[in-house]
């Protein structure tokens, strides 16, 4: 995995490739979540945030994964037009499904701040 991401996914990041970039997230995050299926019950370690996940690869959401266990899953994409329409899909797809919202985040691409009160 440290091989896949200093060869493939940094180059990617410094190329603005977020295809390829997006192709080691979700490889990286696939071989995590298969060592974790079997206490967490999948990859991901809610059925609908993997129901969810798997629309938005086949809609061309890239970087497809779960933070640190989940059970919030994350993709990319490459504009926030794009983002939004699938926001909307996605909340008028999956409204059955209770307790998930959908939100759009960006990068920062500036370091951390320390402010004093």
């Amino acid at each position: 995995m440290c091989y896949l991401l200093l060869m493939q996914g940094l180059p990617a990041v410094a190329e603005n490739n977020i295809s390829q970039f997006g192709e080691v997230i979700t490889q990286l995050q696939g071989s995590v979540g298969e060592h974790f299926a079997p206490v967490q019950g999948g990859v991901f370690a809610s059925g609908k945030v993997a129901k969810v996940m798997h629309w938005l690869k086949q809609q061309g959401a890239v970087a497809i994964g779960q933070t640190s266990w989940g059970p919030t899953g994350f993709c990319a994409v490459d504009n926030v037009d794009f983002a939004e329409q699938l926001v909307n899909e996605a909340r008028q797809r999956f409204a059955n499904y209770d307790k998930l919202s959908f939100s759009i985040a960006s990068a920062r691409n500036s370091g951390g701040e320390i402010r004093l009160i």
